[in-house]
């Protein structure tokens, strides 16, 4: 018979969540679970960083249901609210630690982050790439070179769609108003540094008399390539102008 396994979201649960259910691959005979406070205090991630008490246990019943692969144990203890590290026990078996707070998913949202600053175009970074595409780019209505660098690339290709890449923008002011102090553990002006850069691009895609914002640099399929970044040789990366009423929308809003 096969052993039971405890299958918990590694990433932890939220507070407020209105629903927090962890699940037991092929049951045995235990009837209840049991979650276990591993830690009495922690830090809450409200502003004061107070310390917060979390309760000892959690006992619940286990409801066993058919699967396509069998039946499965489920354990819901969405009635578990207080911040704190925590395991599931089941007969002898305990889960992984899984953590209930507030700011979880500020955990791992540096990582994202780093992702963007990453992709930047135009600029070198360390330890990732050398300055790229110094050359974009070229109208594709009246062939007149405009300097475009700048921005993210797209989807880890080279292509700089506007309307895609301004959610980096997006989510980082999301990310700016929601944690707020509490991003400054990683640095105190990285997040508006990245905002300005991906900003200044934005600035320059648009038609200087009409104020209409272009669609893309380099997102032809013979422009997602490297380039050798000097203006004229034959290489530039096309803009593309044609227009779009979301795009312009969406723009406006972030701006």
């Amino acid at each position: 018979m096969s052993t039971s396994v405890l299958a918990v979201s590694h990433m932890g649960y939220l507070t407020d969540a209105p629903e927090k259910r962890a699940y037991l691959v092929n049951p045995g005979p235990e009837k209840e679970f049991v979650v276990h406070c591993m830690e009495t205090t922690y830090f809450s991630g409200e502003k004061t960083n107070k310390e917060c008490y979390c309760p000892d246990v959690f006992k619940g019943e286990i409801k066993v249901v058919g699967g396509d692969f069998g039946p499965v144990g489920i354990m819901d203890f969405s009635r578990v609210k207080t911040p704190g590290l925590y395991q599931l026990i089941v007969g002898g078996r305990r889960s992984h630690p899984f953590f209930i707070r507030k700011d979880l998913y500020l955990r791992t949202a540096y990582e994202a982050f780093l992702y963007s600053h990453i992709q930047r175009c135009g600029d070198s970074v360390e330890g990732w790439h050398q300055a790229c595409h110094r050359d974009d780019g070229v109208r594709d209505d009246t062939a007149e070179h405009v300097d475009c660098i700048g921005g993210w690339h797209d989807a880890g290709d080279l292509r700089k769609l506007v309307n895609h890449t301004m959610w980096h923008a997006i989510g980082m002011l999301w990310a700016k108003r929601t944690w707020g102090a509490r991003w400054h553990q990683y640095s105190d002006d990285d997040i508006l540094d990245e905002l300005k850069w991906g900003n200044q691009f934005y600035l320059k895609v648009k038609d200087p008399g009409t104020h209409i914002v272009w669609s893309d640099v380099g997102a032809s399929e013979l422009d997602n390539t490297w380039t050798d970044g000097l203006v004229g040789t034959g290489d530039d990366r096309m803009i593309r102008t044609r227009r779009s009423l979301m795009l312009q929308y969406k723009y406006a809003w972030m701006q």
